[in-house]
């Protein structure tokens, strides 16, 4: 396997990044390495019948400030493939990756390959940037499960047949659940199909199911940041505008703000958590991306319902 030069990098692990580590499984399986838990559901789900996955930022950490710890680290050197989301997400990871890549590893950025949107609101007084949450939009993960079958394709030309077949089979498999979305969003009005959420997360979710994000609590990439006074005040006038029934939240985040939000309005207003960064727990019905986009779709559904 190749070996990276993270020495430099980090010196609080020279001895584990420069020492030698042989590839993970007897079998000599390609290894790839998914920066999020929702990138490493797909990639196994795909191709795990040929190669490892394993997963750096699992559970419900953050992804925007997720901090690399020596094992992971040394997992990435190992890796024939690193699967990272790119637009901004791993931020904390980018000078970890950027090595990597000048190293030698194949990395596939998703975000290269999914056409990015815009944040709906961006970071106020600051330029535009990219809304790194491709995957709550399914076709747009179509084209990163493409991008990865033909990347492992070309490390390993003997079977570059099987991963190309294992690539269009999950593709269609995104491409039922996406068509059980757009029959599930099918039951709800036009004039109910309008988004509050805390955190400016589901812009792609809006873009491909005819939904409106009429404003976010946080804006920009943060998900920790503290709206001004006047901030909330124009959301709870947005909320009793147009009637929302509810405003969307993610697990494991604080429901603070939008409870505030809610118990101003009056009149009732749901506050719902959706799964967001990472995939849930099990038992959850969003412990796999398929389960996710369901689950989601779901919540979402129900709670605009009112």
């Amino acid at each position: 396997m190749r070996r990276l030069s993270y020495c430099l990098l980090i010196g609080l692990i020279a001895a584990s990044a420069c020492s030698s580590t042989d590839s993970q499984g007897p079998d000599n399986r390609l290894l790839i390495v998914a920066t999020t838990s929702i990138l490493g559901d797909v990639a196994n789900t795909a191709f795990g019948q040929k190669a490892v996955v394993e997963v750096i930022i699992s559970g419900t950490s953050d992804p925007h400030s997720y901090r690399a710890s020596p094992q992971d680290v040394a997992l990435l050197r190992r890796a024939d493939v690193v699967f990272s989301n790119g637009l901004g997400l791993e931020h904390a990871l980018a000078d970890i990756l950027t090595a990597a890549a000048d190293d030698g590893v194949t990395i596939v950025n998703a975000g290269d390959h999914v056409g990015p949107a815009p944040l709906s609101t961006g970071d106020a007084g600051g330029p535009s940037i990219d809304d790194p949450h491709f995957w709550m939009d399914p076709t747009r993960m179509e084209l990163v499960v493409a991008e990865l079958g033909t990347r492992l394709a070309l490390l390993d030309p003997e079977n570059d047949a099987v991963w190309t077949s294992l690539a269009e089979e999950y593709r269609e498999t995104l491409q039922a659940v996406d068509a059980e979305i757009l029959d599930l969003v099918q039951s709800l009005p036009d004039d109910k199909r309008k988004l509050v959420t805390n955190h400016d997360s589901l812009g792609y979710f809006a873009a491909r199911y005819g939904f409106t994000v009429l404003t976010t609590l946080i804006r920009g990439t943060s998900t920790v940041a503290e709206p001004s006074a006047s901030d909330l005040v124009a959301a709870i006038e947005i909320v009793r505008l147009h009637d929302v029934a509810a405003i969307f939240t993610g697990v494991g985040g604080s429901t603070n703000l939008a409870s505030t939000v809610a118990a101003e309005v009056e009149r009732e207003v749901a506050v719902i958590d959706l799964y967001v960064g990472s995939l849930g727990p099990a038992g959850s019905g969003a412990e796999t991306y398929i389960g996710y986009l369901r689950s989601n779709a779901r919540a979402i559904v129900d709670g605009l319902k009112g």
